[in-house]
């Protein structure tokens, strides 16, 4: 069920007369903001929402039906010689088609290593469901949550959700089993609808 819905606004012209739940069918523009630390968040990261407009100013889209499910998108080590600072904005494509199809996205920037998921995703999660100005229009529950990891952060992902069963989805993006210990034990200890997409050949 949806979470009870925030005050919404009077005005319907405040939404571009967006009167629709967007979805991959019927997407709407979206809109992004990249925070530091200076600005109050755990770490640098941006995040990506469902707007009416194209254009600047880009609004959040803000629904009196319902919120906007949360995915939270985990990017992998940096390549040889690539700065890790500010790599995560690099990763837009993603999450601007799933912040136009009604989900609000949120990708930290962070180092990549052994078990650092714990630091990383949920200090994000928390910044976005309760301290984000945008908060309010989000939905609260876990199981409306998921959680999409590329690479290295693709095993990240796979170990979050392993670590909190209440988790909605997950989804991994060419992730490299052999980084695991326990490979086979961590699959299949996956308590929640899972995606996983990997090719044994770089050629192909």
């Amino acid at each position: 069920p949806l979470d009870p819905p925030a005050p919404c606004p009077q005005d319907p012209s405040r939404n571009g007369g967006v009167d629709w739940y967007p979805d991959v069918g019927r997407p709407v523009a979206w809109g992004e903001e990249h925070l530091a630390v200076a600005d109050g968040a755990p770490m640098p990261m941006s995040i990506y929402y469902p707007s009416a407009r194209f254009l600047p100013p880009r609004p959040m889209l803000q629904r009196c039906a319902g919120k906007f499910p949360l995915v939270m998108f985990i990017h992998g080590m940096p390549p040889q010689g690539v700065a890790n600072a500010g790599f995560h904005r690099a990763w837009w494509r993603i999450p601007v088609a799933l912040a136009r199809s009604g989900h609000v996205v949120v990708v930290p920037n962070h180092v990549a290593g052994p078990r650092t998921e714990g630091t990383v995703l949920q200090p994000a999660i928390d910044y976005v469901l309760n301290k984000w100005e945008g908060a309010p229009w989000v939905m609260k529950q876990s199981r409306s949550h998921a959680v999409v990891g590329h690479s290295f952060g693709a095993l990240m992902a796979l170990r979050y959700a392993v670590a909190n069963p209440g988790l909605g989805a997950v989804a991994a993006l060419g992730p490299n089993p052999t980084e695991d210990a326990q490979p086979a034990a961590l699959w299949r200890a996956i308590p929640c609808p899972t995606f996983v997409m990997f090719a044994r050949d770089e050629q192909v």
